[in-house]
């Protein structure tokens, strides 16, 4: 290995290090469930009781499951189950998308920016 090599290592060390510390840790406190861009469901994170949800997509019916203050997807009709293998979330901005249903699950937490720009 070259000089250019460890230079080229060092550099993605450094961005892996950046993003790890800049990553959002905030728990959000409610998540919205969209049905074709409309909100149909307004979840609250806060209460730490047990709850099913039921949405109807495209394709079928999407459960949620809401259980210890995170949101996640227990059923599903798609081809590859994508959004029903993914795990609980929730951390404030995060997204549970299931595309062929057209349902999105969006965790939003206390403050009210989308972005920071450094």
């Amino acid at each position: 290995m070259n000089k250019y090599d460890w230079l080229l290592i060092l550099i993605i060390i450094s961005f892996v290090f950046v993003f790890y510390l800049t990553k959002n840790n905030e728990v959000g406190q409610k998540a919205i469930v969209k049905y074709a861009g409309d909100i149909v469901l307004e979840i609250d994170l806060t209460n730490l009781e047990k709850r099913k949800y039921e949405v109807m997509g495209d394709l079928g019916p999407v459960v949620i499951l809401v259980e210890n203050g995170k949101v996640g997807v227990i059923e599903e009709t798609s081809p590859l189950n994508i959004c029903s293998k993914r795990d609980f979330t929730n951390q404030s901005n995060d997204v549970i998308v299931c595309l062929p249903n057209q349902v999105i699950i969006e965790i939003l937490g206390e403050s009210e920016i989308d972005a920071i720009i450094r």
